[in-house]
């Protein structure tokens, strides 16, 4: 579904990635069927977890998914009312707000994220997330770092990375490695 490509001109060499096709609908429904069935799955967690507590689970019980501490005391605390104190600090130190400003990328932050937008429309799956990722292109042996490798999802046309122009005579012994 995917391809990058490399564009180049006298300043620049970038790589490019392109949507080559959209998947098949049937495959956003699917793929949301699936994160709807992982969410829910933490969900009944909570609930099997309020009952083993010998409690009674109210209408607003639920596996807490939060990006700030502040959100997670206003309102995650008490979607676990009920739970044994030992269960809800445990869920509490799931929390995506203890990566701090990589909270975003959490799992449970992206589950949470994902499952909402197929709430609310089908899921969109022409878009790739990169994470941690290293390139470099060796010229005539020596390594040159890009500029830029952007981390998040990339779209239709997002430049992965891009280095300083290469001298047409070391073009032919130029690899990439990713």
């Amino acid at each position: 579904f995917y391809k990058v490509v490399r564009q180049e001109d006298h300043d620049y060499c970038a790589f490019v990635f392109l949507v080559k096709e959209q998947p098949p609908p049937r495959l956003s429904a699917l793929l949301g069927d699936c994160l709807h069935n992982l969410r829910s799955s933490l969900d009944y967690l909570v609930w099997a977890l309020v009952h083993a507590n010998q409690g009674s689970p109210s209408s607003n019980i639920s596996f807490p998914i939060f990006r700030t501490l502040a959100g997670y005391q206003q309102r995650g605390a008490a979607r676990v009312a009920g739970v044994h104190v030992d269960a809800a600090a445990e869920i509490q130190t799931l929390q995506p707000y203890h990566r701090g400003q990589d909270a975003a990328r959490h799992p449970l932050w992206l589950l949470h994220e994902l499952s909402n937008a197929d709430k609310h429309h089908a899921l969109v799956l022409t878009a790739a997330h990169v994470t941690g990722s290293q390139l470099r292109l060796l010229v005539a042996g020596v390594p040159i770092y890009p500029k830029s490798i952007p981390t998040g999802v990339l779209r239709h046309g997002a430049i992965l990375a891009w280095f300083p122009a290469v001298s047409d005579l070391l073009r032919p012994e130029m690899e990439v490695e990713a």
